[in-house]
């Protein structure tokens, strides 16, 4: 979608909130369980599959080549929910690994440790092998909207009860995925869902150009500013 029709309509931002809104003051008395509409796991223990030279080595004389991946760590997720693919890390393993610790779209990743940083996959961000740092939530489309389900993730109170069950202090306590079973979304119909769901994801987007918009203007004031200061020391 062009920033064009993006910009050329209500906010999404705005709409969303008027939705939810809705969704949450009259819509929504009845809860569903997380684990009754998705699919929750934890990611792989890399220190575990990851291979060593000799074992690369051997792989390559016996099979032709070591299974490799593009793995996600701490770093390469910003705590907005960003994956930055600069940071992401190739990696061998000692054999193929299940599809299921690699990334697919719509998934949800949440940190297992603060601050609980929980990001949609899109399309561009698929086949990326899932560490253990994130838990995989993989919704059941048949059951539920991702976006719908990723925005309720976000939810302050959803953040608060993890903070409640975290182990160890707010800063470094770490959650267990087996937790996320147990929290509870709006029992909304399917078709309702993907509507908000839609929201959420135009919110998303017109985010993300709202924020290299701004840091296209920074990087031109500033090539402004430097060359205005290049005439003046003429």
């Amino acid at each position: 979608m062009s920033e064009t029709k993006i910009f050329s309509k209500i906010s999404p931002f705005v709409l969303l909130f008027d939705y939810i809104y809705l969704c949450k003051s009259q819509m929504v008395q009845d809860k569903m369980f997380l684990k009754d509409v998705a699919v929750i796991r934890t990611g792989v223990v890399l220190a575990r599959k990851r291979a060593n030279s000799d074992e690369i080595e051997q792989m390559e004389d016996l099979e032709g080549e070591a299974p490799e991946y593009l793995a996600l760590n701490l770093k390469s997720v910003s705590d907005s929910g960003e994956i930055d693919p600069s940071k992401v890390e190739y990696l061998c393993t000692k054999e193929p690994l299940s599809d299921v610790f690699l990334t697919h779209e719509d998934d949800i990743l949440i940190r297992l440790s603060a601050p609980y940083t929980t990001m949609l996959i899109t399309g561009e961000h698929t086949n990326l092998l899932v560490p253990s740092h994130f838990a995989i939530i993989r919704v059941i489309p048949e059951e539920a909207d991702a976006a719908f389900v990723f925005h309720f993730l976000q939810d302050k109170s959803t953040k608060q009860q993890i903070l409640q069950n975290a182990n160890g202090s707010s800063f470094l306590g770490t959650i267990n995925s087996g937790f996320f079973a147990t929290i509870q979304i709006p029992d909304v119909p399917l078709e309702k869902q993907k509507i908000i769901g839609n929201m959420v994801r135009q919110a998303k987007l017109e985010q993300f150009l709202l924020k290299h918009l701004a840091e296209r203007k920074l990087q031109l004031r500033q090539l402004t500013i430097e060359a205005a200061y290049k005439k003046f020391k003429k």
